[in-house]
């Protein structure tokens, strides 16, 4: 019987996939790749192996000084886990995984050049590193560099063509940048080549709903979930087209369904206290405000809408404080004035008049240079 199963795998696997070498990368794109640092300019991989290897029991103490480090990281101690790499780097500025620890611990501490510095550090010595190539790409679009990232997730697929992660990544920046169409055609794809399926069908779904194709987002989500019954941000996908369609109380059980497998779902626990709160469910929604913004803490327009269903359950204090926070935190534009107009209704409340009137002006301000931003 096992060996019946053996056979059926080898034949699903090696029949319609055959093993694919790194492909050729086109001379002005390797141009590209090198100057990002994708690409090493002097060491190639026959260079590597060639490379004089320093002797195991040599090297153990530098072995144990980066397993320390990798425990400090994980610890929370990071700048202990970084001096830990540097001094194993200044012993041996060679050790390829070195420089790979020091990226993640850098990026961890959101210490974006350092970050970046490593990997193609990384990458400089071991040109072929898919870890490398994959962790500089996933840098760079943290940083907010996506035309970069999206460079070196084509590189980690030249040298891998199966590679799910960055067939996932380059799919994700070209829905940011609204490249519906190309996205499509790659989600449905992988769909079909069957890799890690109910993440693809969901974000197949996803793209369905930024182009108002619910029916068709509904089926790939829904299919999913028969896949995978707890696949992250499927039921919030299904809120959305929920939402979309004017079904509260589908999105509201829909909403809570994503919460329940992942109560750290800021936007779940936002769009779920919206709804309440045009139900009239004050409280509840306060509760749900509250658990978005403990879920993101730099959530700025999370807090101005709890400062709303603070105020509104006559929570004067709370609405003050959380009206302030979100404020500090660059909420969205169209949503700015609601933190300005929640603080003069409380200073007004408050007999605070002088107060009152600048906020509600600053709120004027702020919703004159919103529509202005949307005009242009």
């Amino acid at each position: 019987m096992l060996e019946r199963a053996l056979r059926t795998l080898v034949a699903q696997t090696s029949a319609k996939h055959a093993p694919t070498a790194p492909r050729a990368v086109d001379p002005d794109v390797e141009e590209r790749l090198r100057s990002l640092g994708y690409v090493g300019s002097s060491i190639s991989p026959r260079a590597l192996e060639d490379r004089p290897r320093g002797d195991p029991k040599d090297k153990i103490a530098l072995y144990n000084l980066l397993k320390q480090a990798g425990l400090d990281s994980v610890e929370g101690r990071i700048d202990e886990g970084v001096r830990k790499v540097h001094e194993a780097l200044a012993a041996d500025p060679e050790i390829v995984e070195a420089y790979l620890m020091l990226g993640n611990m850098n990026a961890k501490a959101k210490r974006e050049r350092e970050s970046l510095a490593a990997y193609q550090k990384a990458l400089a010595l071991d040109p072929d590193n898919q870890g490398a190539a994959f962790s500089l790409a996933l840098a760079f679009k943290t940083a907010g560099r996506p035309r970069d990232a999206e460079a070196g997730f084509e590189r980690v697929l030249a040298l891998n063509p199966r590679d799910t992660k960055s067939r996932y990544q380059l799919v994700d920046i070209w829905m940011q940048r609204g490249e519906f169409a190309r996205a499509e055609v790659a989600l449905q794809r992988a769909v079909a080549d069957n890799v890690e399926r109910p993440a693809f069908l969901t974000k197949l779904g996803e793209c369905y709903i930024e182009i108002k194709r619910y029916d068709e987002a509904e089926r790939s989500l829904l299919e999913a979930l028969k896949a995978k019954p707890d696949e992250p941000m499927a039921h919030y996908d299904l809120g959305l087209i929920h939402d979309a369609r004017g079904e509260p109380a589908k999105a509201v059980a829909e909403y809570e369904a994503e919460i329940a497998r992942n109560p750290k779902s800021y936007r779940a626990q936002f769009n779920l206290a919206k709804l309440l709160t045009a139900a009239g469910r004050t409280t509840d929604a306060v509760r749900h405000f509250e658990q978005a913004v403990d879920a993101n803490p730099e959530f700025g327009s999370g807090y101005l809408y709890l400062a709303k269903a603070r105020l509104d359950s006559g929570d004067l204090d709370g609405a003050e404080a959380a009206a302030t926070r979100g404020m500090t935190l660059k909420p969205d534009a169209d949503v700015a004035p609601l933190g300005h107009y929640v603080l003069a209704d409380v200073y007004s409340r408050l007999g605070r008049p002088k107060d009152a009137a600048r906020e509600a002006e600053a709120g004027r301000r702020a919703e004159a240079g919103s529509r202005a931003h949307r005009a242009s």
